[in-house]
């Protein structure tokens, strides 16, 4: 299958902010090299607490306070994803679009992400206008769209350069149809 000039560029946008997020994440972990604050978070995440249970998987994940454990990440990212925390379910989301810790499962991490750009976890929606535009053949560049001005409207800072750079990518039609979806949103609720 031949991709476009402007695919590709768009594949490429949407890969590079969906790096910069993971690391913006794994950088609020900075502080978290000592052991003590790991074995803290380990109690915390196994009385059951989601988000200790989530920035116990991204020091797995990044090797801070112990050794790298790419399946110990998935592993504590699906608990805290299976209590409902947004942040949990944006992060397992992450594991499997990426196949980190297990196969790559892209249709698993639409769910994930989905529920967590749902309730309004900005990083999630942008991830998954990434998993949408970047990493389903053939790409849901309508879908992608509607999440990236839903995640400007709530306020991503990585947003609106995102939708600059890949809205000359798409027709007139598509763009309204994005839009159109983008301030439905919510209204169901």
């Amino acid at each position: 299958m031949k991709i476009s000039t402007s695919s590709r560029r768009f594949l490429h946008t949407l890969r590079t902010v969906a790096g910069l997020l993971a690391l913006i994440a794994a950088a609020s972990l900075v502080g978290c090299g000592d052991s003590s604050n790991f074995k803290s978070t380990l109690a915390k995440a196994t009385s059951g607490d989601p988000q200790a249970q989530v920035d116990l998987g991204l020091m797995y994940l990044t090797g801070q306070g112990v050794k790298e454990n790419e399946q110990q990440a998935l592993n504590w990212h699906k608990q805290a994803a299976l209590k409902g925390l947004p942040a949990g379910q944006r992060e397992y989301g992450r594991r499997l679009r990426d196949g980190i810790g297990g196969g790559r499962n892209l249709a698993a991490a639409r769910e994930w992400l989905e529920k967590a750009a749902t309730a309004n976890d900005l990083d999630a929606q942008t991830d998954l206008a990434s998993l949408l535009g970047t990493y389903l053949q053939p790409p849901e560049y309508v879908e992608a769209m509607k999440w990236l001005l839903i995640a400007e409207k709530g306020g991503s800072p990585a947003a609106p350069a995102i939708i600059k750079s890949i809205s000359g990518q798409m027709s007139a039609a598509e763009l309204s149809q994005a839009r159109g979806k983008a301030a439905d949103f919510g209204k169901d609720k």
